[in-house]
């Protein structure tokens, strides 16, 4: 088998090592062949382990990991990355704004602008409700900053949670989220809904959510991305 193998070997580049791998796989060893000896050399598999995790491609070219932002108030505080990203290859960060309104919003998404993610979620409204902010026209030109410098980003929007931490406030919550909808097929954008939380997920003071429907949160976010 290694005489044979002598013959394959002259022009040895990192995509033919990882086939002498797998053809040598049950000897767990890696041949390679010098040139000024003639010598056959056989080493630990470990070295062509080394070489597999740089190739990941035939062209020995590396994939890009895929950056998401999660972005929002202080809704989003809690959740982690690894609940929300499903690929290997998937890079979650979360920007939390704690009190921040849809108007606050858009002098913060510029600096996130301007580190190009491929992803970019925003759960934004709770405070808007309380402070009488027009959300969706912030919202439109929230996304008319990422038509502009980012057009190639997928600009997500998420729908507010239940809260009962005021009377007749989940009313509120009810008319923004159809409002936001209606926002989506205007603008022709995505909306993760939050259907499954309910009162039993709200925390102590019945606005932000409790373990469970934090967990429930996150899942709905990567729940998006894997039908993304």
């Amino acid at each position: 088998m290694i005489e044979n193998l002598k013959k394959k070997i002259d022009n040895y580049d990192n995509e033919f090592a990882l086939k002498i791998n797998k053809d040598l796989n049950s000897q767990e060893s890696l041949a390679t062949y010098d040139t000024k000896s003639s010598k056959l050399n056989v080493k630990k598999k470990k070295v062509v382990n080394h070489l597999a995790s740089n190739c990941t491609s035939p062209q020995g070219k590396k994939e890009k990991n895929k950056l998401i932002f999660v972005a929002g108030d202080s809704m989003v505080i809690g959740v982690e990355p690894s609940q929300i990203a499903c690929d290997k290859d998937h890079k979650v960060v979360i920007h939390p704004f704690s009190k921040a309104t849809s108007s606050d919003m858009m002098d913060f998404v510029k600096p996130l602008i301007k580190r190009k993610p491929d992803t970019f979620i925003l759960h934004i409204g709770a405070n808007d409700m309380t402070n009488k902010i027009d959300t969706i026209n912030n919202l439109k030109e929230i996304r008319k900053l990422f038509r502009k410098d980012l057009p190639d980003c997928d600009f997500v929007l998420s729908e507010c949670t239940m809260r009962n931490d005021r009377k007749g406030i989940n009313n509120k919550v009810n008319s923004l989220n159809d409002e936001i909808n209606l926002l989506s097929t205007e603008l022709n954008i995505q909306v993760i809904k939050h259907n499954d939380i309910s009162h039993k997920h709200l925390g102590k003071g019945k606005l932000h959510l409790n373990e469970r429907g934090k967990s429930l949160f996150a899942l709905d976010f990567r729940d998006y991305l894997e039908n993304a």
